[in-house]
């Protein structure tokens, strides 16, 4: 992710501070056997996959008349027409977050950072006069789907989890 930021030096010495620095060595699956590693790791590719989706985006405003709802849809529609690309990658964000809640309890930092991000996003595009609905669409769609794929799987264990006790029960 640093190579696709900031080039391939930068990326080459981030891999290896991230070889050699103590912590993450520690905290890694051969130094402590702990969620954390598969955590970071799931954290990272998410981020990866929404900064692919954010650089696919095309700068346009989508919207003509916000109060005009024909404007409103034909804007959303030709957003997904046009944007399948960043998409894609939302979806895999969103995927990406779903594995890291299904891990690690404390998943909701992550929305609190994309939403802290998005604030900032909206505060910059507000100065700069573009439009902001390729973001928020991205970011929703990371953010709803994680939340969709996670929550279905801890009802279904919710549901498996009853079902033990009632054949418990019985017994």
């Amino acid at each position: 992710m640093v190579k696709e930021i900031f080039g391939k030096k930068a990326g080459l010495l981030g891999a290896l501070l991230m070889g050699i620095m103590a912590s993450h060595i520690e905290r890694c699956p051969a130094g402590f056997a702990d969620h954390d590693a598969m955590v970071l790791f799931f954290v990272v590719t998410s981020i990866f996959f929404l900064l692919k989706a954010l650089g696919s985006l095309k700068d346009k405003y989508w919207i003509e008349n916000w109060r005009k709802p024909g404007d409103i849809v034909r804007g959303i529609d030709d957003f997904f027409k046009e944007s399948k690309v960043a998409v894609g990658y939302s979806i895999m964000s969103g995927m990406s977050i779903a594995t890291v809640a299904l891990i690690w309890k404390g998943f909701p930092y992550i929305f609190v950072i994309l939403l802290g991000y998005f604030t900032v996003q909206l505060v910059f595009n507000h100065i700069k006069k573009t439009d902001s609905l390729g973001v928020f669409i991205c970011i929703f769609i990371t953010i709803a789907i994680s939340l969709m794929v996670s929550l279905s799987l801890e009802m279904m264990d919710i549901k498996l989890f009853f079902r033990s006790i009632q054949e418990l029960e019985k017994c």
